[in-house]
């Protein structure tokens, strides 16, 4: 009967310790980018959005204190718009801007390319670490070059053919 009671004791005091914990927290930042697929041509210049959401349950900011642009060969990458638009952001704040632009270096082959972008930065002004790190793909393609059927190039000189006959006779009569 004392085990019984001693049981008891234990389970209605885990019981009441598990309704008196209080729930885990966490900080949570949210980094996409938004049109991480594009496809482009030689030459073609691509820019690609991101959008940063933040929550803190302390209400504390977060500071975007850097990059690191990665990508292969063939593609030219320029990330000074990241500097221009995306600083810090409050507790429940979000930001849709460009982060950087990708330029599809003259004669690169057809082909899937792919990169990655990191996005630096943390509680302070001089933080480094990496909060996100989303991929991202161009798929370059040669343009077509447009040729105009045979057929529809007789289909024009006939007709042509046709107006010139008719007012050659027209003048002869």
């Amino acid at each position: 009967m004392k085990s019984l009671r001693s049981i008891s004791i234990l389970s209605l005091t885990l019981a009441g310790l598990l309704f008196c914990a209080s729930t885990a927290r966490a900080d949570t930042l949210t980094f996409t980018i938004d049109n991480a697929t594009q496809s482009a041509v030689d030459g073609d210049t691509l820019i690609f959005n991101g959008t940063v959401t933040w929550y803190s349950d302390t209400g504390e900011p977060i500071y975007l204190n850097g990059d690191s642009l990665t990508a292969d060969t063939g593609l030219t990458l320029d990330d000074s718009s990241f500097w221009t638009n995306f600083n810090s952001l409050n507790s429940g704040d979000s930001f849709t801007g460009e982060l950087f632009t990708a330029t599809v270096d003259p004669g690169t082959p057809d082909g899937a390319y792919f990169g990655t972008f990191e996005m630096l930065g943390g509680a302070d002004k001089s933080a480094q670490d990496v909060l996100g790190a989303p991929g991202f793909e161009v798929d370059v393609s040669s343009p077509g070059i447009v040729t105009p059927e045979p057929s529809s190039l007789v289909l024009l000189a006939s007709g042509l053919a046709g107006l010139a006959g008719a007012f050659r006779r027209r003048l002869t009569r």
